[in-house]
């Protein structure tokens, strides 16, 4: 029984120690356990700030380099800008001094060739003043105009050229230009009054022509014979005295009769059907008929002169003429 008790209490001795034990490694397998985890938590932390701060670094220097790299953008934009203005400025300044530069040249160049062509005409056409001298599109070449009659010398006034200049790219006459613009000038000479007029019979005139004509002239005639189909077109013929066989000729006699008439209109048509009018003088522009008429390039009769200073030589029937008339007007 004793043997018993004490086999009893040893079991349980020995039970107990084991329980401990197992209570003690479980406590130490626990602490273990809660270390680890401290230590893997700690760790995760560590690198978790450790990431964090990397990408913080990261961060700042990609946002360092991208200034950076904007402000290196933004200097060499700067740079280029101000290079390209500073060269477009230069560029700018050459041209302008070169241009400046040529038309010093022409200037000088044109002065000095003016001169030169005066002191020429001055020699060869003495005791009269041109009308205009200008250089030509032609360089070295200039325009001389005296009345409707112009020629071209060269610059230093050694050459001289009579004839028409036509620019064959625009295929215009530039001396017939002149000499119209000339004509034009020049007919402004002659007064409405010193002319015997023939106008239409109602309403305003369309066209109005100058007419230098003679008496004596068979086309000069003929156009006086069809005066109410011109002035039936609404064109005013003004005519101006031009006797082509001079001053003191028959011719000449008999138009002054004309234009020293009471009835001019009537005298006219009187002579123009080769009958001869009643014998007349007075203060009349026959003379100054005839040198306008020379200047203006007048050398046959009937000589039209249209209001644009185009001169017309011959006949030219109404309805032609006022076609003509209005196709210049139409321009």
């Amino acid at each position: 029984m004793k043997k018993t008790i004490i086999a009893v209490m040893t079991l349980l001795v020995t039970i107990s120690t084991s329980a401990f034990a197992d209570d003690s490694a479980d406590s130490a397998f626990g602490w273990a356990v809660k270390e680890d985890a401290a230590s893997a938590a700690g760790s995760t932390g560590e690198r978790s700030a450790d990431t964090t701060a990397s990408k913080g670094e990261e961060s700042v220097d990609a946002t360092e380099s991208s200034a950076g790299e904007n402000v290196d953008t933004a200097v060499n934009a700067t740079e280029e800008k101000s290079a390209d203005t500073t060269a477009s400025k230069a560029e700018e300044s050459v041209d302008t001094a070169a241009s400046a530069t040529e038309e010093s040249v022409d200037i000088a160049a044109g002065t000095a060739g003016d001169s030169a062509v005066r002191n020429r005409l001055n020699k060869i056409i003495p005791g009269q003043t041109p009308d205009l001298i200008e250089q030509t599109p032609y360089k070295g070449l200039y325009e001389v105009v005296y009345g409707s009659d112009i020629f071209y010398l060269s610059a230093d006034g050694r050459y001289l050229f009579q004839g028409d200049m036509v620019d064959l790219k625009t295929q215009a006459n530039l001396t017939e230009g002149r000499r119209t613009k000339g004509r034009l000038t020049l007919m402004k000479k002659a007064s409405l009054d010193s002319k015997i007029r023939f106008t239409p019979a109602e309403g305003k005139a369309q066209h109005v022509v100058d007419v230098f004509t003679d008496v004596d002239c068979f086309y000069c005639q003929k156009l006086h014979s069809e005066m109410d189909s011109y002035t039936s077109e609404g064109i005013e013929i003004r005519y101006l005295a031009f006797p082509r066989a001079g001053v003191g000729s028959h011719s000449y006699d008999k138009i002054v009769s004309v234009w020293c008439a009471e009835d001019q209109h009537s005298e006219m048509t009187l002579a123009k059907n080769k009958q001869k009018p009643k014998e007349r003088t007075c203060e009349n522009p026959v003379k100054a008929h005839m040198e306008l008429g020379r200047e203006v390039g007048v050398s046959g009769t009937p000589a039209l002169v249209f209001d644009d200073g185009t001169l017309l030589p011959g006949y030219v029937p109404a309805v032609q003429l006022k076609k003509m008339l209005d196709e210049r007007k139409a321009k």
